[in-house]
């Protein structure tokens, strides 16, 4: 059975060696008792000990949670900036899914949609809200004018 590390208080005899205070707390573990707040010099240097290891922990704690909120915010930079980076590329996609390929006497241009129906009553604003206007079998739309003055 394992025995943990439990804080008991014991009541010493007013002139006992430990009298110093009315009740000394020890720690029991594996038999073994420490004395902490006694007036032995060994109490002392204990509790000398003792304090300084929990000024430790605590600067540790404290130093431990600044790497904690550092970490947490970001880890929320990096959410925020992969939303935008989805986002981006999201936009991308759709307008590459949005490209038309115009012939325009024998020459490509390509373009997107967005931009060919950015301009409303436009020649082409009509012509693909006809819906009489298709593309080839190459998926392109023929412009039967001049490549150089296109």
């Amino acid at each position: 059975m394992v025995r943990r590390n439990t804080p008991t208080t014991t009541t010493t005899a007013p002139n006992s060696p430990m009298s110093a205070s009315s009740s000394t707390t020890r720690l029991h573990g594996g038999g073994m008792g420490i004395g902490l707040g006694g007036s032995d010099p060994w109490s002392a240097t204990l509790d000398s000990e003792y304090k300084a290891m929990d000024l430790a922990f605590e600067t540790f704690i404290n130093e431990l949670t600044k790497i904690q909120l550092a970490a947490f915010k970001k880890w929320n930079e990096l959410g925020k900036a992969r939303l935008d980076l989805e986002a981006t590329i999201k936009e991308c996609s759709n307008q590459s899914q949005d490209q038309i390929e115009l012939n325009v006497g024998g020459s490509v241009f390509k373009t997107t949609k967005a931009t060919l129906l950015s301009e409303k009553e436009s020649f082409f604003w009509a012509m693909l809200h006809s819906g009489h206007w298709k593309p080839d079998e190459r998926g392109q739309y023929f412009v039967d004018r001049s490549p150089a003055v296109f």
